[in-house]
């Protein structure tokens, strides 16, 4: 894929970008109304996913900016694409195959089926994280791709979960 396009260019990326968006958003709607969370039981529902939309469109723009910090300032230019590349394409691997487990557990209303997602979630992770270790293995610093991935791909999500507990 990073010899034949560039796919972050092509008119596609935002159209598939706002349905990964929209699945996530859907997603999180459906944890929070399940586990009662405050916020999400005051809030009518197209608000709530509006809110949750925004969150996680802004999430993901904060990433693509922190990216491109990360490669001015430890100077790995070349690695800019392939990082967005592989965030998008693991993003949307990740929303594809959420979408069917959210259309079971909205219509049938068993939850069960969501912690059976976790653990495919998990799996892209993983996968996601050895796409990122092959970019460049010869000239990556451990410390410098430690920081960069407790920086930018935990903690946003553990912000993220520390603010729907509060609210």
């Amino acid at each position: 894929m990073l010899r034949e396009g560039k796919i972050l260019q092509e008119r596609f990326f935002l159209f598939t970008l706002l349905f990964d968006v929209m699945v996530f958003a859907l997603g999180l709607m459906v944890v929070a109304r399940h586990y009662h969370n405050v916020f999400a039981m005051k809030c009518s529902v197209p608000l709530l996913f509006a809110i949750l939309f925004g969150a996680i469109m802004v999430l993901y723009w904060l990433k693509f900016l922190g990216n491109f910090i990360y490669v001015t300032l430890f100077e790995h230019p070349k690695e800019l694409y392939p990082m967005n590349l592989y965030k998008f394409i693991f993003i949307t691997d990740a929303a594809v195959l959420m979408f069917p487990f959210l259309v079971v557990v909205v219509f049938t209303g068993v939850f069960a089926f969501f912690y059976v997602y976790i653990s495919v979630f998990l799996i892209l992770f993983v996968i996601f994280l050895y796409k990122l270790m092959k970019i460049n293995p010869g000239k990556i610093n451990l410390f410098n791709f430690f920081i960069y991935f407790c920086t930018l791909e935990i903690l946003p999500y553990l912000l993220l979960a520390k603010l729907t507990v509060m609210i």
